[in-house]
């Protein structure tokens, strides 16, 4: 493998990348903990309302409505990130497993074109699955 600082470089990204996407979506989840807390004390504090009798029922109603439909659309938001969160492979890959790998089982048996042509297709291959990542966090 004669580009070995691109393929460890290569390989690093992804692992980075990784631990970057996990994070964002962790602090996504925090957020909406933190807005699905405030929608169950304003729920709280409109059933105290309705207990003590300080507003109509229609309009206690209405608000209690709107708070279980935001609080619908946050569950619905934290239980799909909760998902991709906990589909997602947190395990650091290394380099030089990835290298003996191939210099085992494919890169020994190879031609010194074909060798090259397999380098290339593998860099390209992960080179494409970071930039879906990036775009599919930016979206």
């Amino acid at each position: 493998m004669s580009d070995s600082k691109g393929f460890i470089h290569t390989i690093e990204a992804i692992n980075k990348d990784t631990v970057q996407s996990n994070v964002s979506l962790q602090e996504q989840l925090d957020q909406l903990q933190i807005q699905l807390d405030e929608a169950n004390a304003m729920q709280e504090k409109y059933m105290q309302a309705f207990e003590q009798n300080l507003f109509p029922v229609s309009i206690l109603q209405e608000r209690l409505q709107k708070i279980s439909n935001q609080k619908t659309i946050l569950e619905k938001k934290e239980n799909e990130l909760s998902i991709q969160l906990n589909s997602s492979d947190t395990k650091y890959i290394q380099p030089d497993i990835i290298r003996q790998l191939l210099e085992k089982y494919v890169y020994e048996s190879s031609s010194r074109g074909k060798k090259k042509q397999l380098f290339q297709l593998l860099l390209s291959q992960i080179s494409r699955k970071l930039i879906k990542r990036s775009f599919s966090q930016c979206g």
